[in-house]
């Protein structure tokens, strides 16, 4: 096991997931996520420890693990020393470039989009609720199934169940 205590939350690396505690939150309640090792390429506890890795953070730093960047024209890329996070409005800016240069476009998708897709999936496939809804963080269970899309196949299926 390895772990990080960052400001406001500590990160704990095991060989089968990781774990985030949040210490201190106006917002977040439950204050706790757990997130398991898929093996896959785009595994988020792989990319994660590989990003702190390559962006040389200290375990006991005080700083915020995502913050702004400094690029220099070498095209060297570089954390600025922070005591305040990157904004979201930052992330969600790159994140469209780069949908833009997969040849997406950026203007049908935000980061707000991985939660209501994250939770469809959970729901396709037939996550126990109280555990997805946990994941995402969501007080209730109406916020949680606000989140869902279901397929029009699931919908259709309450009227032809009637048997009428």
């Amino acid at each position: 096991m390895s772990y990080y205590l960052l400001k406001d939350h500590k990160l704990s690396f095991f060989y089968s997931h990781c774990e985030i505690n949040i210490i201190k939150s106006k917002t977040d309640v439950l204050r706790d996520a757990v997130i398991g090792r898929t093996g896959n390429d785009t595994c988020p506890v792989k990319l994660l420890e590989r990003y702190l890795l390559q962006a040389k953070i200290n375990p006991l730093s005080e700083e915020y693990i995502f913050r702004s960047v400094h690029v220099s024209h070498q095209a060297v890329y570089k954390l600025l020393p922070s005591c305040k996070p990157v904004s979201y409005s930052t992330i969600n800016e790159a994140f469209k470039k780069k949908l833009k240069i997969l040849g997406y476009d950026g203007k049908k998708f935000g980061l707000h989009s991985f939660r209501s897709g994250g939770a469809t999936v959970s729901a396709l496939n037939k996550t126990v609720d109280r555990l997805w809804q946990r994941h995402g963080r969501w007080k209730s269970v109406a916020a949680k199934d606000g989140y869902v899309k279901d397929s029009s196949k699931d919908r259709l299926s309450v009227s032809l169940n009637l048997d009428i």
